[in-house]
Formats: C-alpha cells, sequence, structure tokens
C-alpha cells in the first residue's frame, strides 16, 4: 500500500480520523478507471484487496463487449483475483466497487465467502445488498458479509447517471458497430426457415432396453 499513498504518517493519522479514507481513494482510482470503460460499457469497475491492503484483483464490466451476460465488474475480478490467491475463498479481503453489486454478483459475493463489500452509489432497482433486497443477511445468506456503502456516492452517482443521459441521447444511427452487427445477425437469423431434427439413438449394445430418443440442436448440426 505504501505505492498508494503519498505520505503514510499523513495517510495514518487521517485513518484514524476517517476508517473509511482508504476506501475513499481506492474508490477515487476506481472512478478514473471506470471513466475509460464508459467510452464503450458501463462505467462499473471493481477491486479485491487482501489483508495486507494489496490489489490482488481488478475487473470491469465487459459484457456488451464481450457478450457475456457474466461479463460484470465483481465476477471478473473475482477470477483474477481466485487465480492470484489460489483459492476460492475471500474472508479476508475486500471488494470495492462503485455500484451496488447486483443480485447475482452479491450471490456469487457469498458464494466466495468475501469479507467486506464497500460500494459508493446504491441501486435501487438491482442491488444485492439492500437496493432491492439485502442478500448479506438474508435467511438463505450462509455466510454475513460486512457492507459499507456510500462511498463517494454523489460522485458515483453523477458518473452513471451522465453515462445513461449519454446514451438516451445517442441516436440510432450513432450506435457502436458491435450493436449494429448484433442487430442485423438477429434480423437475419429470425428470416432463416429451420429445417425439422431428426431424432438419433445412443450407441448401446443389442442387449440393452431401448433407449429414449434425443435430438441434436439445430446449432450444432453440421
Amino acid at each position: 500500500m505504501s505505492n498508494f499513498y503519498e505520505n503514510e504518517n499523513s495517510n495514518a493519522t487521517s485513518n484514524i480520523l476517517d476508517p473509511k479514507s482508504k476506501y475513499k481513494r481506492w474508490m477515487k482510482f476506481i472512478l478514473r478507471r471506470s471513466k475509460e470503460v464508459g467510452k464503450v460499457e458501463l462505467p462499473i469497475s471493481a477491486v479485491i484487496l487482501d489483508n495486507k491492503g494489496r490489489c490482488i484483483g481488478r475487473g470491469s464490466n465487459r459484457r456488451n463487449k464481450n457478450s457475456d451476460p457474466l461479463g460484470h465488474a465483481e465476477l471478473i475480478a473475482l477470477k483474477q483475483a481466485s487465480l492470484i490467491k489460489n483459492d476460492w475463498r475471500f474472508n479476508d479481503c475486500v471488494i470495492i466497487t462503485n455500484l451496488e453489486p447486483c443480485t447475482m454478483c452479491s450471490s456469487s459475493l457469498i458464494q466466495a465467502r468475501m469479507g467486506k463489500v464497500v460500494y459508493g452509489a446504491s441501486d435501487k432497482k438491482r442491488g444485492g445488498l439492500g437496493g432491492s433486497i439485502n442478500l448479506s443477511i438474508h435467511k438463505s445468506s450462509h455466510h454475513k458479509m460486512e457492507v459499507i456503502g456510500g462511498i463517494l456516492e454523489k460522485e458515483c452517482e453523477l458518473d452513471i447517471k451522465l453515462w445513461f443521459k449519454n446514451l438516451r441521447n445517442q441516436k440510432t444511427v450513432n450506435l457502436p458497430n458491435s450493436v449494429s452487427k448484433r442487430f442485423n445477425n438477429l434480423l437475419t437469423l429470425s428470416s432463416l426457415e429451420l429445417k425439422p431434427i431428426n431424432p438419433i439413438r445412443h450407441t448401446l449394445p443389442d442387449n440393452s432396453p431401448n433407449p429414449l430418443p434425443i435430438s441434436i440442436p439445430y446449432f450444432l448440426r453440421r
């Protein structure tokens, strides 16, 4: 962490006065990173710190860029951190993100035994840690996490609101090539005439009972 703080002595004093100051410093880093991400993707980023305060994983939204429904910042950071940590348990770690994790990411953090979750802006529609539902204290949760919200909340909210405002102001002709390409592919696919699929049978010995027929999905046919 010494390379993260400019002056260790002054920051030690500020940490006593404001225990959340270290999270604010990391949140400023996340906000700078999310601005770059926002050029092509929803501006959400996350970092994971180990018990010594070192960053062992970081991620940014890649759902649209990679056409991946699991391309959320928290999940990408978890994947990277698990490789570095060589473990799937994160009881002594902290994840910091500028937006409250959704229900999918919140569930994943519970499964990963994350020790602490720190976020900036709340998500009243999809938040999984208090925005719409609090999975960290839900009766189905086998792991109880410490959750801290509202770190640089106004800055985080403003960045996301501005991003959505710019997105709404964009015209269809200005959509990214990747979006236009996927839309054209969808139109082409919908115009295809799908042929009926012939059932096949498993290869079993002659003395075996009659197997149930199975079908080959259309997209796997050669």
